[in-house]
């Protein structure tokens, strides 16, 4: 409620509607629906465009043997969907806008799943819903691309929480990136359908194609959907289950604009994704009991944090939630779903060893178009967020390495032998970009202090920001005197591709002891280069901790840590 409270209170907000979903967010309540005469990026967030897809399939329940449709939807994201260029082509967005993420679900709670009708009124009968055939839910979003423009948007305004202007250029540069991004979320949505129904050997239709994450412009304003579904009356709408508990799927009656055209979108976090490490899963039969449901369906996850902070206990029941939807006379429930099989997230080891040594994966003197850099860092946090910083590259280099990716890391300034305050990661890889995705944000370790007996305090912060390693950014002046060089072997995958020169490059910076090390090139010329970028974003970042005001979006100060919202949490 105090959420709610202080987005009653932001600049030009004239009306807001609250749903049953409702619960914390990261800045602002999810599952609202606000009317605003200014734009407020920072309540739309980084995803910008998500939302859920209702298709139907052409294969009759009485054909599926769920077993055999798990082990095929586990390779959903290898599913060929043709170039994406020509999916973004048709659809009328720039042809290079993150063509090969075209399909893919992401992290937290996005899934892709094969449902059956359990009950169904007349009126969703009407509709095509009946309890012969098969259904898929997609929810995902705008992935890379609606997190590229939030980061742009947050680095080029200091004062964004009081929101933009419409009728200037930064406002209309930011709703015409907005619109982008949703035509692009829509589209995804459709590909990771296509992907199924491909797997699964049956054809599709849409049924229904609703977002929750966005703006859209009325007569009275602009009206910001967070977590609340968009619906014109008479609209159909899905509204996302649990483990636990059925999706629905809605009519939005006449009167759905005393809601500014907003309904739940789903049942709603009932626990935070920190707070549910320690209450399930605590073994590994646990958690394996969470990838069952009582209806007999299977989820597909092989992160075991997300198995855990996406049980069904997290939730709340999506049943209630459509109740006191329709007790508000905003929907009337047409049919209820239950889930068969749940794609959230699979690594297929074999499949992607097998990818890495085709000649078109293969790196070719230098970094691949994967490479992904990101900051990492405990900001001004106690000596026991640096030891959490450390535990957590252990962590991202063990998964880094599992799956096939390179991992490299440059240390800044380590006070004492605690460990640093802040790192950059390099990943490069085929899943680089599904692994930066499950991290970026906040990560709680929750363990006792080994320095300080005694201490209440059990919860500590790193937080994780993809950054661009380049030119860009602030002037750093390095005096070549104060560096040291040295050339060692690079290494390899092995074979006939290895490489055994002395190609790789490790520069110390003398005066704050800074070491970087690049070996992602073929050339020990690009690699000191890269090396000596790599260096200066470091420093970057150093300046930044002395001056205790990070105003560019590429480093994260300790204040913008946001501790009650984890994306994911340890427990050591």
């Amino acid at each position: 409620m105090d959420q709610l409270a202080e987005m009653s209170r932001l600049p030009g907000v004239s009306e807001i509607a609250a749903f049953p979903d409702l619960h914390p967010g990261k800045y602002g309540a999810t599952g609202v629906a606000l009317l605003s005469s200014r734009l407020h990026p920072l309540l739309i967030g980084n995803d910008i465009g998500c939302g859920m897809s209702l298709f139907g399939l052409d294969l009759p329940l009485r054909k599926l043997k769920i077993d055999k449709a798990a082990e095929r939807l586990r390779r959903l994201e290898a599913q060929a969907i043709g170039e994406g260029r020509g999916w973004l082509a048709e659809t009328g967005l720039p042809a290079d806008l993150a063509p090969d993420a075209l399909g893919t679900i992401g992290g937290g709670n996005h899934f892709c799943e094969l449902q059956a009708v359990e009950d169904v009124a007349e009126g969703g009968q009407a509709a095509g819903l009946d309890g012969q055939g098969l259904y898929l839910l997609v929810h995902s979003g705008s992935r890379a691309v609606g997190a590229a423009v939030f980061s742009q948007t947050l680095a080029a305004h200091s004062e964004l929480a009081s929101g933009l202007d419409p009728g200037l250029e930064a406002g209309a540069a930011w709703l015409a990136s907005h619109d982008r991004c949703v035509a692009w979320a829509s589209l995804n949505r459709r590909l990771v359908a296509v992907r199924a129904a491909a797997a699964l050997r049956a054809d599709l239709r849409l049924i229904a194609d609703i977002p929750h994450n966005l703006v859209r412009r009325s007569d009275r304003g602009f009206v910001h959907y967070k977590g609340a579904a968009a619906v014109a009356p008479g609209g159909l709408a899905p509204v996302a289950g649990s483990r636990a508990s059925l999706s629905h799927v809605v009519v939005a009656s006449a009167d759905i604009g005393r809601s500014l055209g907003g309904i739940s979108h789903g049942a709603g976090r009932k626990y935070d994704r920190a707070t549910m490490h320690g209450r399930v899963g605590r073994n590994r039969s646990e958690r394996k009991q969470l990838l069952r449901d009582s209806w007999g369906g299977i989820a597909i996850c092989d992160d075991r944090a997300l198995v855990i902070e996406e049980a069904a206990s997290a939730y709340k029941d999506a049943g209630q939630v459509v109740g006191d939807l329709e007790k508000a006379g905003l929907v009337v429930g047409l049919a209820s779903l239950r889930p068969l099989v749940t794609f959230k997230k699979a690594v297929d080891e074999a499949e992607v060893e097998q990818r890495r040594r085709k000649p078109e994966y293969r790196r070719q003197g230098g970094r691949s178009q994967s490479a992904i850099d990101l900051l990492v860092t405990s900001g001004n946090g106690p000596v026991e967020c640096r030891m959490a910083l450390s535990a957590f590259l252990a962590i991202l280099e063990r998964e880094a390495i599992g799956l096939g990716c390179t991992f490299e890391k440059s240390l800044g300034p380590m006070p004492d032998r605690h460990g640093a305050k802040s790192a950059i990661v390099s990943l490069d890889g085929l899943e680089a970009e599904r692994i930066a995705g499950g991290y970026c944000g906040t990560i709680r370790f929750t363990f006792k202090s080994p320095v300080r007996p005694g201490h209440k305090r059990q919860n500590w912060y790193v937080a994780v920001q993809r950054i661009e390693v380049g030119p860009e950014g602030g002037e750093v002046t390095i005096d070549p005197a104060d560096l040291r060089f040295e050339t060692l072997r690079a290494g390899g995958p092995g074979g006939q591709h290895q490489n055994t020169t002395d190609s790789a490059v490790r520069v110390l910076h003398r005066p704050t002891g800074l070491v970087v090390t690049a070996r992602d090139e073929r050339s020990q010329h690009r690699n000191k280069a890269l090396a000596l970028r790599r260096l200066e974003a470091m420093l970057r970042q150093v300046e930044a901790e002395k001056q205790e005001a990070v105003k560019s979006g590429r480093f994260i100060a300790n204040r913008t840590i946001e501790r009650g919202n984890a994306v994911k949490a340890f427990k050591l």
